[in-house]
């Protein structure tokens, strides 16, 4: 890699003589000896217009420079160059430019890898220096090939830098500002700590590692240090919004002996003002100023502001002030309770404990009914949820956001439920929630932070009273909750905030087996108040594959409830109890639901069949939730169970020390359904990283640890079947975008075929290579395993490729070229077309797969011996090869002559499986059949048709 010579400059410099420089005027920042011979320095003084500098690699040997090699003559634009400029002198072996000024090479400047240095002087002419300024190589000081430093001026250290270890690429990379004078920049650019290089074979100049072209040019800029701190302390911590006010005083920690300017600012001055200067008097070392609280008309609860306080010389200090609501501030939609982290419940009845459990519950205290369409729900980082057209809020009713929620669960607590729109709140333990209406108005914000127990919010946040504005507090302090956690949906006390229609859910038994047949359980819906007309209820399952119930039933008028029947649903899958539910919801009324357990029958799993290439990735999206696709490349039976997981293999044999690394990742199990999945179905799995949410278009799919989280970063993913989640026993894919950080050792697994390896921290790709032209279905894992080709990839939207692309895998017409391909060891899709030419790791040997197949050669090793021979009597050119028998009929065989090597179309003579000829040029072709061997084929060019005695012939293959 090459290193970036800098050069800097300051604004105001005054015209010097000619020949005005001297050491350390200049210092090199970069040296590059691959490709091209590449130099940047930094100017450390102003550089007069039209300045001359010579940069030679001969060497001086204390009286004069010796001769050879080359020399660059830098001259300096008619303006000059301030000092802390950086000059770039870019391909000095070659078209030589430079980014100020003009440069001219002449000789041979060719800097070397190895024991080469760069040494810039001013002088009479480019043979007789007058003052030396600098010094660059790649070798240590003690090495011959860099002269002698006696007479030039030129301190070891300081205005020379030998680094050793003969680097290719070079270049400083330590700090441009805060040192005064310019000069002090020398000790650090001549200090080889302060650089990075990069070396071996080849061009190391543009391999993004450590340095590599251009040379940064970012001027360097004289300054002085900081030298005191500001301390900032205030007489009251907190003040109210409404008149409320507090002395800041500002102190500085260092000599008093000059006066200062600080300025003052709040990172918020919606909530606090102050003055934006404070001036510190000679020999005073604080100042006082008041800050002052803002009455605003939002009910925001407290608010802590940051104060800064700055200046020239000084490190910022910080100081923090809370300011607080005056509570008169109304609200339309009070936030009255906030679970910002799940603990050990689950109040979205998901089944799962989860970040899908975190809720904010909003109560409506208009005193009338509120339209909240439109609406949006912030945390301190991004709006979290958009609340849907027609949302209508009754008059003391409350509305809970969760993180996530089934789509059947319409009510909780008696009050209604909606899923986050964005897929999660992601509150944080610290967090401020902001709610603007439809005219993105700031209606209410709530800071908060939450109680921890071991890291871990052990409880909801709710009003000191119920909704009413004021401070949050642990739900179980709240008065009248009884100690409890939480209260999603009620008051604290259990209760309803309003009076609004609800339905109720129970059953005669809410676990039972799978195979019970007819009725496994009586359902009842309840509807409070009883409905005095008909009331459609709508009826859903959370898992069909485990239940059934009616998609709606009707309570009757002035009739309170109406039973349904539960049906279990009997799989053949060893899947265990399963944990669901069924939902009511009607037109007005607040929905419910009622968890349930399927109980498994005993179903024995089927034991696992599948090996390496059984499946193939063909999508994978790190962004959002995450989501993969696979192609069955063989029939999967009924029950087959695959594992997902990002967790490592450690690289041992299967059975003898191999075994996931870590288990701290996550694990998605997938099951084949009754009917199987036959081969060249594509199968997508949605939603990885959502508990509940996860879905797949065929089969069934669970989260077995709700950790897997496919990181944009880097990420692996292992498909395999064991006899559970942790214990593979044959792996079947593998995709990743960490090249070759993870292990497929032992794995049964081969690179560029049941491995992929995407661009390194793609966030996702997807394959588009054909998937109807492989005579076999393992045919295709070569195309699909060659991502470069067959792949789209990119690098920060994965999620664009979703929904994957499902058209199945078919098989191609194939023939006898696509069987001897495949028994010679071509790759389908990477080496196999008929124009590829295999040999020698894919640069060939001239001759095309086709050609191989028509002369019966070996498309994988170098033979001439196969080509047609050539012989001459006394009246014809005679051309003689040998063609397989299968290559008839699915091949064309032209011979095409020629006598000056134009090879003219008129020319061309079809080989056919029958004698034939002579044509209009009496050209001949007999065609001996050798039974099971390979056909003899004589094309006879008469000499008639090359006066000068000359002729060149040519055979070309095709396969239709």
């Amino acid at each position: 890699m090459k290193l970036r010579p800098l050069l800097l400059a300051t604004i105001g410099m005054t015209p010097l003589t000619t020949h005005a420089l001297g050491p350390g005027d200049i210092a090199f920042t970069g040296f590059n000896s691959d490709a091209t011979s590449d130099l940047a320095f930094v100017a450390l003084t102003n550089i007069p217009g039209s300045e001359v500098i010579y940069i030679t690699d001969r060497e001086w040997d204390g009286t004069e420079i010796n001769t050879g090699e080359g020399l660059v003559t830098w001259t300096a634009p008619v303006g000059g160059v301030p000092a802390g400029t950086v000059v770039t002198l870019t391909d000095l072996h070659g078209t030589e430019t430079t980014n100020l000024g003009t440069v001219t090479e002449s000789g041979t400047f060719d800097l070397a890898g190895s024991n080469d240095s760069a040494m810039a002087y001013q002088g009479t002419d480019s043979d007789t220096p007058t003052s030396f300024l600098a010094i660059i190589a790649n070798n240590t000081e003690s090495s011959a090939d860099f002269g002698d430093l006696t007479g030039t001026g030129l301190t070891p250290g300081v205005h020379t830098n030998f680094i050793s270890g003969n680097q290719d690429v070079m270049e400083y990379t330590g700090v441009r500002t805060g040192e005064t004078p310019m000069s002090a920049y020398l000790a650090l650019i001549n200090n080889d700590s302060q650089w990075i290089f990069d070396n071996g074979t080849g061009d190391q100049s543009d391999d993004d590692l450590l340095a590599d072209l251009p040379f940064d040019t970012t001027a360097f800029v004289a300054g002085g240090p900081v030298t005191q701190e500001l301390f900032l302390s205030l007489d009251d911590i907190e003040i109210a919004e409404n008149g409320g006010s507090t002395t800041l005083t500002i102190t500085r920690s260092g000599p008093t002996d000059a006066a200062a300017s600080i300025n003052l600012t709040s990172d918020d001055s919606g909530e606090a003002s102050l003055p934006t200067t404070a001036d510190f008097l000679i020999n005073e070392d604080a100042v006082d100023v008041t800050v002052t609280g803002v009455d605003d008309s939002i009910f925001d609860g407290s608010q802590i502001v940051t104060i800064t306080a700055s200046g020239t010389g000084f490190f910022d200090g910080t100081t923090d002030l809370t300011v607080n609501d005056d509570f008169a501030d109304g609200a339309d939609l009070i936030i009255n309770e906030i679970y910002p982290s799940d603990f050990d419940a689950d109040p979205n009845g998901d089944s799962f404990s989860n970040g899908g459990d975190e809720f904010i519950e909003l109560v409506n205290t208009t005193g009338s009914s509120l339209d909240i369409s439109g609406w949006t729900i912030s945390d301190a980082t991004e709006v979290r949820h958009t609340f849907e057209a027609g949302t209508v809020l009754d008059q003391d009713c409350a509305i809970l956001v969760f993180g996530t929620l089934s789509e059947s669960i319409t009510g909780i607590g008696g009050s209604a439920a909606v899923a986050a729109s964005t897929g999660d709140l992601d509150l944080n333990g610290s967090d401020t929630i902001t709610v603007k209406n439809d005219s993105d108005v700031i209606v209410m914000t709530a800071s908060y932070e939450t109680f921890f127990n071991f890291g871990v919010p052990t409880e909801s946040l709710n009003l000191t009273t119920e909704s009413m504005p004021g401070f949050y507090i642990e739900h179980s302090t709240v008065s009248g909750s009884g100690g409890t956690l939480l209260s999603p949906g009620a008051k604290v006390d259990g209760s309803a905030f309003c009076t609004q229609p609800v339905l109720a859910l129970s059953a005669t038994s809410t676990a039972f087996a799978e195979n019970t047949i007819g009725t496994a359980s009586t359902g009842t819906v309840t509807a409070t108040p009883t409905p005095t007309s008909d009331l459609e209820v709508t009826l859903v399952s959370g898992d069909l594959s485990e239940a059934s119930v009616p998609a709606t039933v009707t309570i009757l008028a002035n009739t309170p409830s109406i039973d349904f029947p539960i049906t279990a649903v009997d799989d053949a899958t060893a899947d265990g109890d399963k944990d669901t539910f069924i939902a009511a919801s009607a037109t007005g009324v607040v929905g419910n639901f009622l968890p349930l357990i399927v109980e498994d029958d005993g179903d024995v799993a089927p034991t696992p069949n599948l090996g390496p290439g059984s499946i193939a990735f063909v999508g994978f999206n790190t962004d959002d939730d995450g989501d993969i696709a696979f192609v069955a490349l063989e029939n999967i039976d009924s029950g087959q169970v695959i594992h997902f997981t990002d967790n490592e293999w450690n690289g041992q044999p299967i059975g003898g020390g191999g075994q996931l690394i870590s288990l701290t990742e996550g694990i998605v199990i997938w099951t084949a359904p009754i009917t199987g999945v036959a081969e060249g179905t594509v199968v997508s799995i949605n939603d990885l990283e959502s508990t509940p949410g996860i879905t797949t278009t065929a089969g069934d799919v669970e989260v077995a640890d709700p950790t897997l989280n496919l990181s944009s970063s880097g990420e692996s993913l292992y498909a395999f079947q064991g006899s559970d989640s942790e214990t593979p026993t044959s792996f079947l894919a593998y995709i990743t975008t960490n090249g070759t950080e993870d292990s497929i050792a032992n794995t049964g697994l081969i690179a560029g075929m049941s491995a992929i390896y995407l661009d390194d921290n793609a966030d996702g790709g997807a394959y588009v290579g054909t998937r109807a032209t492989s005579p076999t279905f393992s045919g295709y894992l070569s195309s699909i395993g060659n991502p470069i080709v067959n792949w789209d990839q990119d690098g920060s939207n994965g999620a664009q490729y979703v929904p994957f692309d499902q058209t199945p895998f078919t098989l191609g017409s194939s023939d006898a070229y696509d069987s001897w391909a495949s028994s010679e060891g071509l790759a389908f899709g990477v080496n196999d077309g008929p124009e590829d030419d295999a040999e020698n790791g894919g640069t060939g040997d001239g001759i095309a797969n086709v050609l191989e197949f028509i002369l019966g050669g070996d498309p994988l090793a170098v033979d001439p011996s196969i080509l047609p021979d050539v012989s001459i009597d006394a009246t014809d050119f005679i051309f003689t090869f040998n063609r397989s028998d299968d290559s008839e009929g699915i091949t064309t065989v032209t011979f095409q002559w020629s006598t000056d090597l134009s090879f003219p179309g008129e020319n061309d003579v079809t080989i056919g499986t029958v004698d034939s000829g002579p044509d209009g040029n009496g050209v001949t072709v007999t065609v001996v059949e050798n039974a099971a061997s390979p056909d003899t084929v004589t094309v006879r060019v008469p000499k008639t048709n090359a006066p000068d005695g000359s002729m060149q012939g040519r055979l070309q293959g095709s396969r239709p």
